[in-house]
């Protein structure tokens, strides 16, 4: 039965230009960008969430929880699940992936994954953990949705990609016998990995201009379809039009350009038409109490009395679990386990030797012992008052990266940030140097972190190798944000400078630039992820630390 916008006969779920039986093979659709790809995708979506079809979309971009709403923003759309991002119904943290996974399938939960909100390497090993886990779950029909999927399938994967690579190429190569079916988005096809776009039974082809693009198509078509044609279709994507492409289902001998309808659900990643203020849609409500208190994280467990004994546990359980992964999802998978459990006891004994040397610092300082536990919350932290420089103590010195971003907290202090702004401050990119320099501060008790907030402790202040000196006025934070981010993240935030709040088109007028695509929905991303701006009641604004007082 028909529900969420369908139920009003907006658009016939018969009409579409590509055939139900096309959607239960794997699908590829592929555009630059603004070209509509995403939004062909949301139609596919709304016919499958329609058919009560079970649909879990991943989401890098933050622009999928229209689907929430009707068209015209008036109305509820379909009831599904938005986890992360900005719109979150039930907010994530990285290390929930493997349990998510599992939810969404046990449950079989409609949902929105959305991680704009992670940095990369926070990014790949959510997903690796997710897809994996939805792979060893799934044994009924289920509809994934990869949109950017060059992102978690590249053709040419950097070390740090390979596990999520893996993971991708297993569901799309190997999971038609556990009921995956695939809709990947892309608008590079020529940088999404040959073996999984070639698994794509049905090709939409919108408008591309690169030559690499359109040959990577033409490796699809040698595999797939007619040659001679296809050479005559490549050679016309130029010159499509904005949501126009062609949809070729070779076994169902299918061929035909389209203009593809108008979606159902309201287009959360169009921006509004110059002058106009948007107001908030009405959005389906979901229940989502049971499914937070489901992904809660669990009760910190007790910490072992002997530290040999820990250490030795530890390392058991990283053979145990490499061993176990080894046999039910091949070596990979089971090196990756076993290296992360590993890292885990090599973190808990490096962890107990420094809150020895730690302990000779802080009755140095004459400060209480609890200061020096990496995990000491609440009660337990420290006082906001500023001691003196501490001696060299006898504990390693600290990570490279460590350095850097400690320098960054201190001269924020008693500022808190998010590790999106340290790192971003600090120079750092995701992936094992910001990583590795994060736990080290973590193991050294320098950070108190409350949720996403983080801030210098007495004892990271104490230990502050920087001399950086932070801006004082909100001018200068702008510029120095300004020098940190790619474009057009700095033009957005000089143009909301000098004028105020601005809408989206009037923001994109004011820097030369049109309110969608790829490359705008980037920069705003950023800007969110960075928390630089506050969105309003559709208007854009500067956050408070970038706001002159007065504004």
């Amino acid at each position: 039965m028909p529900c969420g916008p369908w139920a009003s006969g907006a658009v016939g779920m018969s009409d579409h230009p590509i055939p139900d039986d096309a959607l239960q093979e794997h699908v590829a659709i592929v555009g630059k960008t603004g070209t509509g790809k995403t939004y062909v995708a949301k139609g596919l979506v709304e016919r499958l969430l329609a058919g009560a079809r079970h649909v879990v979309v991943v989401d890098p971009t933050g622009v999928w929880w229209g689907l929430k709403s009707s068209a015209d923003g008036r109305r509820p759309g379909f009831p599904v699940v938005v986890f992360g991002g900005d719109r979150a119904d039930v907010p994530l943290r990285e290390e929930q992936g493997g349990t998510l996974g599992e939810l969404v399938v046990g449950e079989r939960i409609q949902a929105i994954v959305d991680v704009s909100g992670f940095l990369m390497g926070e990014r790949r090993r959510f997903l690796a953990e997710f897809l994996a886990a939805l792979y060893h779950r799934a044994r009924a029909p289920i509809h994934l949705v990869l949109d950017e999927a060059d992102e978690m399938a590249p053709q040419r994967p950097l070390p740090e990609s390979r596990v999520l690579l893996h993971r991708v190429d297993q569901i799309v190569r190997r999971g038609r016998s556990r009921g995956f079916r695939v809709v990947m988005v892309t608008q590079r096809p020529a940088v999404l990995h040959k073996d999984v776009l070639s698994q794509a039974a049905t090709l939409v082809a919108m408008k591309l201009t690169a030559p690499q693009d359109r040959a990577a198509l033409g490796a699809w078509i040698e595999g797939q379809a007619d040659r001679d044609k296809g050479r005559e279709i490549l050679a016309g994507l130029p010159r499509l039009k904005t949501g126009q492409g062609w949809v070729w289902w070779p076994e169902g001998e299918l061929l035909r350009q389209v203009a593809f309808p108008p979606i159902a659900t309201f287009d959360s990643s169009s921006a509004p038409a110059y002058g106009d203020r948007m107001s908030m849609p009405v959005l389906a409500a979901v229940d989502i109490a049971a499914l937070r208190e489901k992904l809660a994280p669990p009760a910190e467990p007790h910490a072992p009395t002997s530290a040999r004994a820990s250490d030795r546990a530890a390392l058991e359980g990283a053979r145990a679990e490499g061993y176990a992964d080894g046999h039910r999802d091949g070596l990979v998978s089971g090196a990756d386990n076993a290296l992360d459990a590993m890292r885990e006891a090599l973190d808990q004994i490096g962890r107990r030797r420094f809150i020895f040397a730690a302990s000779k610092e802080a009755a140095k300082m004459n400060l209480p012992a609890e200061v020096t536990h990496p995990e000491s919350t609440g009660r337990n932290r420290p006082s906001a008052s500023r001691p003196t420089r501490a001696a060299a103590g006898d504990a390693a010195p600290l990570h490279a990266a460590a350095e850097r971003m400690l320098a960054v907290l201190v001269r924020h202090y008693p500022a808190a940030l998010t590790w999106h702004q340290v790192a971003t401050l600090a120079g750092l990119k995701a992936g094992g140097h910001f990583n590795a320099g994060r736990a080290d501060l973590r193991q050294r008790g320098l950070i108190v972190q409350d949720g996403t907030a983080v801030r210098a402790s007495d004892l990271g202040i104490a230990a502050d190798p920087g001399d950086w000196k932070a801006p004082e006025s909100a001018t200068e934070r702008l510029e120095m944000w300004c020098g940190k981010l790619a474009s057009p993240a700095p033009d957005m935030l000089r143009a909301l400078a000098r004028h105020g709040d601005l809408t989206p088109a009037e923001l994109a007028a004011a820097i030369g630039k049109q309110g969608h695509g790829g490359h705008w929905n980037g920069g705003m991303a950023t800007l969110r992820r960075h928390r630089l701006i506050e969105v309003n009641n559709g208007r854009i604004e500067l956050s408070d630390m970038l706001r002159e007082k007065g504004r």
